[in-house]
């Protein structure tokens, strides 16, 4: 009896110890644990955020309105940036991005502390936010790979990259729920920018390689041109591109409208709209120990074809039900399939590609997901104000089944099992 007791508990540390196999990498560990921090301010400034522009305007066009001038940076720069993640030293640049965040956030602080801010001044502080976050999020990217020296441990670290942002999203959106009734938004914001203070700390103790120096020669043009055409003959990758595109734009976008069901479908206030935010945090935090705990990321493109086709499912539900237990379990559901979506993506991209490529494919990877998504924020934003939240809700819902299924068909056209097997298949030793 003991010595079965004795081999559960082995089997069980055996099985930690490989979901948290990359965290053995020193640079590695001091981001992740950095990140942790740093990433739930991040999310109780987000909550802060959609719930001032919703407090102040009433409106989900503006709502969706704001969230598009956050984040269409991204799609403009996303490829530029990308190319300069491949010919700079990225631990510096991360460093400058987040004190220039820690900025960002005190001002926001100050300016909503006052007198009542005007909706146009915080579009105005979300767009500058957007330019920050659009150098920061592709150089992030591929700041991951020199972090962990191992291939092999690639994978691994990309997915806990992501239990750092989705774990957060169970106390930050819940934590900012309260902040905001007892002490308003500025507190929210305040808080996050605090929280920059651990990422600049972890970044300055960090201990990189030297990179090869780049070679002058090769034009901004051409180097892009490069990227795309890298992108474009290489078929597998494409198609994960696509499929994040059109989750970002039909399914990502039902977060900035959660201030609506919030208030005005089920009659509740901040506290209300931080716990469904936080409940799709806990399926996508759940979505992300289950990416980690994969020792393989071969065949992982199944998974992200059945979670495309059960997202939109859920997002159908959750745009019609009335019941508050069906649409926090579909909001946990929708979370749970966008990780295994965008995260196992990004892990699959990020192990085929070619080293000398990361910093440019990675750049179009943020404008598929962080620069689609303003977009898709916009229109249905809109479409939600001239049509009926729920009717356009309905209606991405489908669009989502819809592509899952054409994934499904062009997945089994495109000779992808080898690349998988000759760069993904590598056991840890």
């Amino acid at each position: 009896m003991r010595h079965g007791h004795t081999w559960r508990l082995s089997k069980r540390l055996e099985q930690m110890r490989h979901l948290a196999r990359a965290l053995a990498h020193r640079n590695y560990a001091l981001y992740f644990s950095a990140q942790i921090l740093s990433q739930a301010g991040t999310h109780m400034q987000q909550v802060a955020m959609s719930w001032l522009v919703f407090r102040l305007t009433g409106s989900t066009f503006m709502l969706g309105f704001v969230a598009f001038m956050g984040q269409f940076p991204t799609l403009i720069f996303g490829p530029f940036v990308g190319l300069l993640a491949d010919r700079v030293e990225r631990r510096k640049v991360l460093f400058w991005t987040q004190f220039a965040s820690l900025v960002h956030s005190v001002a926001l602080a100050v300016l909503t502390a006052g007198s009542e801010i005007r909706a146009e001044v915080l579009v105005i502080m979300w767009l500058l936010l957007g330019l920050i976050n659009a150098i920061d999020q592709p150089v992030r990217q591929a700041l991951i790979a020199e972090l962990v020296p191992r291939r092999e441990d690639l994978p691994n670290a990309v997915a806990l990259t992501s239990v750092t942002i989705h774990s957060s999203r169970l106390i930050g959106p819940a934590l900012g729920g309260v902040l905001i009734a007892q002490w308003g938004e500025s507190a929210c914001f305040l808080m996050n920018a605090a929280s920059y203070s651990f990422v600049l700390a972890a970044l300055c103790a960090i201990r990189l390689q030297e990179r090869p120096a780049h070679k002058p020669g090769q034009s901004v043009i051409g180097a892009l041109s490069e990227g795309f055409g890298y992108t474009l003959e290489h078929r597998y990758i494409l198609l994960l591109l696509s499929i994040v595109a059109m989750i970002s734009f039909f399914s990502t976008p039902y977060i900035s409208l959660l201030p609506y069901f919030a208030k005005e479908v089920y009659g509740g206030d901040a506290q209300s709209f931080g716990f469904m935010t936080a409940a799709a945090g806990a399926g996508a935090f759940s979505g992300t120990l289950f990416l980690a705990g994969r020792r393989t990321v071969f065949d992982i493109d199944r998974t992200i074809v059945a979670a495309v086709l059960a997202s939109g499912f859920a997002l159908a539900l959750f745009a019609r039900t009335d019941q508050v237990p069906l649409a926090v379990a579909a909001l946990f559901v929708i979370g749970f399939c966008s990780i295994n979506i965008v995260a196992a993506s990004n892990v699959l991209i990020q192990s085929v590609v070619a080293d000398r490529m990361r910093g440019r494919v990675m750049g179009l990877f943020t404008m598929a997901f962080f620069g689609i998504s303003p977009i898709g924020s916009l229109a249905i934003g809109s479409a939600g104000q001239s049509f009926g939240v729920r009717d356009t809700l309905t209606c991405c819902a489908a669009v989502i089944m819809l592509t899952g299924i054409v994934a499904a068909r062009l997945r089994k056209n495109i000779p992808h099992e080898a690349l998988v097997t000759e760069h993904c298949s590598a056991q840890p030793s």
